[in-house]
């Protein structure tokens, strides 16, 4: 196997071909950002609250352009405009979580003093993991 041409998945680990990789995650298969997409649609009820009055709402997008912006449509029927509406922001919390463990291992590496840090690589991303871990369970809180 020519690995200047192959690399593992980091979702699912497997070792393909890169012609296999998304171009959008790069260190992804496109197998997994295609389940990943059919899950989130699946998931995906869109909420939204109308801006004038404050209602929450169930929507669907319409499929159809109104005055050159996109509308949705609730379950009783109504078209509401895309600018009428403002929609809560679905986390990603695995993607957090591997944001911030990141970002906390390259801190622990590129840290001035190196005494205070002197732990091998897996240690630091054992480390780097259970701190992702714990500041996403107070986000959540």
């Amino acid at each position: 196997m020519d690995n200047s041409i192959y690399k593992k998945c980091e979702v699912c680990g497997q070792e393909k071909h890169i012609s296999e990789f998304s171009k959008s995650y790069r260190n992804r298969c496109k197998a997994c950002v295609a389940e990943h997409t059919r899950e989130v649609r699946a998931a995906g009820k869109l909420t939204a609250r109308v801006k004038a009055t404050g209602e929450t709402l169930e929507v669907e997008p319409s499929g159809t352009m109104q005055i050159s912006c996109g509308s949705f449509i609730t379950k009783d029927g109504r078209r509401i405009p895309i600018t009428a509406l403002e929609f809560e922001k679905e986390i990603d919390w695995e993607q957090r979580r591997y944001e911030i463990a990141k970002g906390m291992l390259a801190a622990c590496q590129s840290n001035a003093d190196p005494n205070m840090f002197q732990m091998s690589m897996e240690e630091a991303s054992k480390w780097a993991v259970e701190f992702a871990d714990y500041l996403i369970e107070e986000l959540k809180k």
